[in-house]
């Protein structure tokens, strides 16, 4: 779980079929998903990596003296906020946000993520539940700014509308 992302399976062979049928089956509506995800996640990443765990330089527990038991190669790098954390809750929002009924799925997906982190070793709680703050809150805003570009506007209600015309 903690680096499927990174599986060649994935890269190569689902996440190429995903993409299409995405595009496919939801037509304008999986591109603005996909531009909408793309943005969050393109901006999630850099606060991340590129501004607050340049601001804080917290090592990871291994290189902090902490006894851990490494379950994955050691990534090397800062620990504080997690990325992973911070771009599977980004994901997790904009999916959700756009398909509603997977929100649930998608959350518990980028629960045991965040989890992973924790548990193979690499981050320490507070930088996969700061990291999961960082990427809902980054994807929320993305949220807000793009539902002005691009997001349809709703139907007006034709009842009330109605009600209006013939009641005053």
């Amino acid at each position: 779980v903690t680096d499927f992302h990174q599986s060649p399976s994935f890269l190569y062979f689902l996440f190429p079929i995903l993409l299409v049928l995405i595009v496919y089956k939801f037509r304008m509506r999986g591109v603005k998903f996909l531009v909408t995800l793309a943005l969050a996640l393109i901006l999630t990443d850099m606060v991340c990596f590129r501004v607050i765990k340049h601001m804080v330089q917290r090592p990871r527990p291994a290189h902090a003296g902490i006894h851990v038991i490494l379950r994955v190669e050691d990534s090397g790098g800062t620990s504080f906020p997690s990325s992973h954390a911070a771009n599977i809750f980004a994901a997790a929002t904009v999916t959700s946000y756009f398909f509603p009924v997977t929100s649930l799925l998608f959350f518990l997906y980028a629960t045991s993520v965040a989890y992973s982190r924790v548990y193979v070793g690499v981050h320490y709680p507070s930088d996969v539940i700061v990291g999961a703050l960082v990427g809902f809150l980054i994807s929320y805003m993305i949220l807000y700014i793009v539902k002005g570009f691009f997001m349809p506007k709703k139907e007006p209600d034709v009842v009330n509308e109605t009600k209006k015309r013939y009641l005053g």
